[in-house]
């Protein structure tokens, strides 16, 4: 019973964390091109995917029965290593951002993922890690014209 009121707990909690986050996009200018991009686009859609992500496990909760709810899953060791490597990693490249800007901080963190995570040969990571270091400077700074952290190279 305790870890259903909990869950629901932190749920009410995340969704009201993404109604704040909506809340402030709305003092955001709009788009001076009239279309839906702009300065709050991208926060407004994170803010909307973390009330539906936290919704989900809150109607969950009332959902299913008592017995299926107490039920705890503990992920096993290897992967709460998996995990917190994972955090570790994140935490490095935010370290490393203002010295190799943006596109430089993502080569490495897609490259080392490929690599470490999902056992890909490192030509094969290194071809994942540009394409998508390329999509993302298309998207962002040619699609929607913003510009992205340069680190050293400004």
């Amino acid at each position: 019973m305790k870890k259903k009121w909990a869950e629901r707990v932190f749920s009410l909690f995340l969704m009201a964390l993404a109604v704040s986050a909506y809340w402030q996009t709305l003092i955001l200018p709009e788009s001076k091109s009239g279309l839906i991009t702009g300065s709050a686009f991208f926060p407004r859609w994170l803010a909307l995917l973390l009330f539906i992500c936290s919704a989900i496990p809150f109607a969950r909760t009332i959902i299913q029965t008592t017995e299926e709810s107490e039920t705890m899953v503990f992920p096993p060791p290897r992967i709460l290593l998996k995990l917190f490597t994972f955090m570790a990693l994140i935490g490095g490249i935010l370290l490393i951002i203002p010295y190799t800007g943006w596109l430089g901080a993502q080569l490495v963190l897609v490259f080392t993922v490929e690599l470490v995570f999902e056992k890909r040969k490192w030509t094969h990571s290194l071809v994942i890690a540009v394409a998508a270091m390329t999509v993302i400077y298309g998207v962002f700074e040619l699609g929607l014209g913003i510009r992205l952290p340069r680190g050293v190279f400004e």
